[in-house]
């Protein structure tokens, strides 16, 4: 069973698998304004650090931290997530198969859809 809930941006902590790439936060931040959010960011419950505090928080698991950059730049408070309590290992997987598993359009592909 899937659960989402609403949380504080600022308790997401980053999975940080990859650099972010400033230009794509920006598409993606004009994308999510007009639309909303379409995939939610998918964390699993984790210790984070707000304000030099420990709180309990969520760590992103895989392919949302582009996500969390662009709402961040929206100025959003808050982000449905989807919570899952993956172990390491599971959450590794998660994060493979987001990142490198996925087929991006291509130009073609990309043009068709305009």
């Amino acid at each position: 069973m899937k659960k989402y809930l609403t949380v504080n941006v600022e308790h997401i902590q980053s999975s940080m698998l990859r650099p972010l790439d400033d230009a794509h936060v920006r598409r993606l931040a004009e994308s999510i304004e007009v639309g909303g959010i379409t995939n939610a960011i998918v964390v699993t419950p984790s210790p984070v650090v707000v304000g030099g505090v420990v709180i309990d928080g969520y760590r992103i698991t895989r392919g949302g931290d582009h996500r969390l950059a662009a709402v961040k730049l929206l100025g959003w408070l808050e982000v449905e997530v989807q919570v899952v309590d993956d172990d390491d290992l599971r959450q590794q997987l998660r994060g493979l198969d987001e990142n490198l598993v996925r087929r991006d359009l291509d130009g073609a592909q990309r043009v068709s859809r305009l």
